[in-house]
């Protein structure tokens, strides 16, 4: 994980509207001369499929290894599209009659075969557990009132957490509940984002949309800011992974739009170094 200096922060300021009145002076295009120099595109992926619709402004993914297809909700047509690769795109889940609900956050448990999403409309929000064959509605939990349930991460033994961006809250769905309840009520967590949970269920990372990533201890109910080199830029964190003693992070907004890998410490409680994969 070899850590360059100004290229890891990952900052563009041409992205920044807080720029855009001295984005043509001589001063600014030196800079960003700069930065392109120090941040040289990386490419490291492949073209697996192309969606041939183009009306659906596609919001998460969720990926059937098993089935070879995945999964995304459309935030322009309201539903959740199954794609096989190499087929074509259908709906599996489609609104109902009036239904104003959005898709953000959608995670498969392979254990029961179903597809869990989030569901957002002007009067609440909701987690709702599909069929990953059919499609049907198997189970659902919501609140009423101003949230926005925006990314999931599912634990060993289905335990739901989600973020929920509006309150700056996270909220846990277990098994044998249909109540959401809201964990390390007493943080805000600003803007609250990406959100994975690591290998043993010990931990949750939150990322912030703006700068950072917090860490709650699941057994205490903890919540500290994970420590990271000041040369590492944490901002604008979309989707967060956990796998392998790394987080894999998408980031956007005013930085360069890139995949991340951030390497942890021993006991995933640190950043210690990074890769910019994409």
């Amino acid at each position: 994980f070899p850590t360059r200096r100004s290229s890891d922060l990952g900052f563009d300021p041409s992205r920044d509207v807080d720029f855009a009145s001295i984005r043509n002076t001589g001063e600014f295009q030196s800079i960003m001369e700069e930065v392109r120099r120090q941040t040289p595109p990386v490419s490291n992926s492949r073209l697996i499929a192309t969606i041939d619709q183009r009306n659906l402004f596609p919001e998460n993914l969720a990926v059937d290894s098993t089935r070879k297809m995945f999964f995304f909700g459309s935030t322009a047509t309201n539903e959740i599209v199954r794609c096989p690769i190499g087929a074509g795109c259908l709906p599996l889940v489609s609104p109902s009659r009036g239904e104003q609900g959005y898709t953000l956050g959608l995670k498969i448990d392979k254990r029961s075969g179903t597809l869990w999403a989030t569901n957002n409309t002007p009067s609440g929000s909701s987690l709702r557990q599909y069929d990953l064959r059919t499609g049907k509605l198997k189970r659902s939990a919501s609140l009423r009132g101003k949230h926005v349930f925006n990314d999931l991460a599912l634990s060993s033994t289905g335990v739901v957490y989600v973020t929920d961006t509006s309150e700056g809250s996270v909220y846990e769905l277990h098994n044998q509940s249909g109540t959401l309840r809201k964990i390390a009520p007493e943080h805000t967590f600003t803007a609250a984002n990406g959100i994975a949970i690591c290998p043993d269920d010990k931990m949750l990372y939150i990322s912030a949309w703006g700068d950072g990533i917090d860490v709650i201890d699941l057994r205490s109910g903890s919540v500290q800011p994970i420590p990271h080199p000041a040369n590492i830029g944490l901002s604008f964190i979309d989707g967060l992974y956990a796998i392998h003693g790394s987080l894999i992070a998408i980031q956007n907004g005013p930085m360069l739009p890139r995949i991340v890998r951030f390497r942890l410490s021993n006991d995933g409680r640190e950043i210690v170094g990074m890769r910019t994969l994409e």
